[in-house]
């Protein structure tokens, strides 16, 4: 028998097709259910929520807010370039697997360059707090989208 996964609904092929269903699912999901889903806030909430988390100095509060804040900015770039818009309630164009693909990629550089520009502000020991953060945020994110595929 072949494995599934997603609830028997998709095929097994490895993280990677895990990873591609998901753009593809959240690039085809209504922008506010998706902002709903990942919580959006703005850079400043969330720097508010770095300070405290990693005990962050005013002078790395100073230079963080701004990688943020342009880090946000550019994700947002990008999923715009593709017809998404995360504060509108218009529905996003299908996106096909190789154009997900692309857009999966130039928002994974994105991010890799947020956080190398992190590094240099953060201590070893923050910037290690911060990324364990962001998995368990991109991990409750998936299960969001997990369950909105489920209740459909």
């Amino acid at each position: 028998m072949k494995e599934t996964g997603l609830a028997g609904r998709l095929p097994m092929r490895g993280s990677l097709w895990l990873a591609v269903a998901l753009v593809i699912i959240y690039a085809m999901s209504s922008p506010a259910v998706w902002a709903q889903a990942t919580e959006m806030q703005s850079a400043e909430q969330h720097v508010s929520e770095l300070r405290e988390a990693l005990e962050l100095t005013d002078e790395q509060v100073e230079k963080i807010t701004p990688i943020i804040s342009e880090g946000r900015e550019r994700q947002k770039s990008i999923l715009a370039s593709y017809g998404i818009d995360l504060e509108s309630d218009k529905k996003p164009e299908n996106l096909r697997r190789r154009t997900a693909m692309k857009m999966r990629g130039e928002l994974k550089d994105a991010r890799k360059e947020m956080m190398e520009s992190l590094s240099v502000v953060m201590t070893a020991e923050q910037l290690a707090t911060y990324t364990e953060m962001q998995e368990e945020r991109a991990e409750e994110q998936r299960n969001a989208i997990r369950d909105r595929i489920r209740d459909r």
